[in-house]
């Protein structure tokens, strides 16, 4: 990692503590991107001190003042990029950490990360609804006159319509709108 050094070792002390902070922020990113941010806010604060003419300390603090509170510019940042980690990876976890730092941040963030998470909910209906007819065979899709469920009805209520093609059916719709949703909420989200 690039440090910057000070022959001042309270302007060290307080690089130290200020580059801490960040990384607690910053813990939830894989490690090339907490690297990235680490050097791109180095870069800004090295940048920024070259412009004071005070001793080492006044500039440091002068240099962290100016770029603000940590948490107001490092949380989009960090949001951001846990939701281009889960558009790569797919991964269940970068996807809720994504849904856990981008809830709350704007309203569009907040509508667009709620729709989402609705059928997130679905996707995950679909793959406990095809692994519980592996236990119960009354599992299935119902259709009826006024019914259309997933699940388990009253008899005389649907006809189950797919049997146990449920399983490979609802596994398939299960991948492909996960896949899909999560590439989506990636580029509706970076736009």
């Amino acid at each position: 990692m690039t440090q910057l050094q000070f022959s001042d070792k309270s302007a060290n002390r307080i690089y130290e503590n200020y580059i801490r902070q960040i990384n607690s922020q910053i813990r939830v990113l894989p490690s090339a991107d907490q690297e990235e941010i680490r050097k791109e806010l180095t870069s800004h604060l090295f940048e920024s001190m070259q412009a004071d003419n005070a001793g080492e300390v006044e500039k440091l603090l002068n240099a962290i003042d100016r770029l603000g509170d940590t948490e107001e510019y490092i949380r989009p940042i960090v949001a951001e990029k846990l939701i281009d980690n889960a558009g790569r990876t797919l991964h269940p976890r970068s996807v809720a950490l994504a849904f856990a730092k981008n809830v709350g941040t704007t309203i569009r963030k907040t509508v667009l990360f709620s729709i989402f998470g609705f059928i997130y909910l679905a996707v995950f209906g679909m793959a406990i609804a095809s692994l519980t007819k592996l236990f119960n065979p009354e599992v299935g899709l119902y259709i009826g006159e006024r019914t259309f469920v997933i699940g388990v009805v009253d008899p005389g209520t649907g006809r189950e319509v797919l049997g146990y093609w449920i399983i490979p059916i609802t596994v398939g719709l299960a991948i492909l709108l996960y896949a899909g949703t999560t590439k989506i909420l990636r580029f509706l989200s970076l736009r």
